[in-house]
């Protein structure tokens, strides 16, 4: 049986300027700006951008390093709960320090699991 329950749809980042960050996702309402520790900083200054708070989750571990979907396997547990608290809504999730480059995967998750794909889809993340 399909899940009943819209997905929540994270975009999780290992970001880079967040003014610029915050451009690219003004056609998003974003409710919420979660982050691991050691990505505070930037979180808090894209979350001001944004207009929502920011919380700190110790459950996302300190990924620093390495392919950010290997991060999303890594902090699974901890991206379920907060997909859990909003469902039909979209939230950033920042992992690690910043980059001069910004990667993002959109994170859709429901009660079939999780569904990664590259964000924006097809589009240059040069300038995110």
């Amino acid at each position: 049986m399909s899940d009943l329950h819209c997905p929540a749809t994270l975009l999780v980042i290992r970001a880079a300027d967040p003014h610029v960050l915050a451009g690219a996702l003004l056609p998003r309402t974003v409710a919420r700006v979660y982050c691991s520790p050691g990505s505070h900083g930037p979180a808090t200054a894209l979350a001001g951008e944004l207009g929502v708070d920011v919380v700190l989750d110790e459950g996302l571990g300190r990924p620093e390093e390495g392919r950010l979907a290997d991060a999303v396997g890594a902090g699974r547990e901890a991206l379920q709960g907060i997909a859990d608290l909003h469902r039909g809504e979209t939230v950033v999730v920042l992992l690690g320090r910043s980059t001069a480059v910004a990667e993002v995967l959109e994170v859709s998750v429901d009660g079939d699991g999780f569904a990664v794909t590259p964000w924006p889809a097809g589009a240059d993340r040069s300038a995110v």
